[in-house]
């Protein structure tokens, strides 16, 4: 159907933002609060986010939640960016993938060597940050792609 093509309002709107990338920003939300849990279980001892993350050296819970904490909001931030210029928001992104995908990486290898019989917790996070390391090769794809059409095409396409 090449002449149903979806025109999304110019800047576009907070729900055109949401519709382009369903996936990233509810991980990136998720990823986030999973972070800050972790670093309020560890201000607070009697909370506990989950075995696997208590038995996590203190030093390695404070880097995961911190990267994944900072990843995570510049992810949302670069995908929410509406400016006239897509570089900022790409290299938002950019910035928060690596660290939320350190942050999942981190978290993976630490809870493999600390509790190998845990496959299911160290394989999704392992399955996360490739899926974020995926998302980061795909923008600089986006990116090759736009610089190619406005070569072609000029601006206003």
């Amino acid at each position: 159907m090449p002449s149903r093509i979806y025109r999304g309002k110019i800047p576009p709107s907070r729900l055109d933002h949401l519709l382009a990338h369903p996936y990233e920003i509810p991980l990136a939300i998720f990823g986030f609060l999973a972070c800050l849990g972790v670093l309020v279980a560890e201000l607070v001892p009697p909370i506990s986010v989950s075995p696997t993350i208590d038995g996590l050296n203190g030093v390695i819970a404070w880097l995961v939640g911190a990267l994944g904490i900072v990843g995570n909001v510049l992810v949302v931030k670069g995908l929410l960016d509406d400016g006239p210029d897509l570089m900022p928001g790409w290299q938002d992104e950019r910035t928060g993938l690596a660290l939320a995908g350190a942050s999942w990486a981190i978290y993976a290898v630490s809870v493999a060597l600390t509790f190998p019989g845990s496959v299911v917790s160290w394989a999704i996070a392992a399955v996360v940050a490739c899926s974020h390391a995926t998302r980061l090769r795909a923008t600089f794809a986006e990116e090759e792609d736009v610089r190619d059409a406005v070569q072609r095409h000029g601006e206003a396409a």
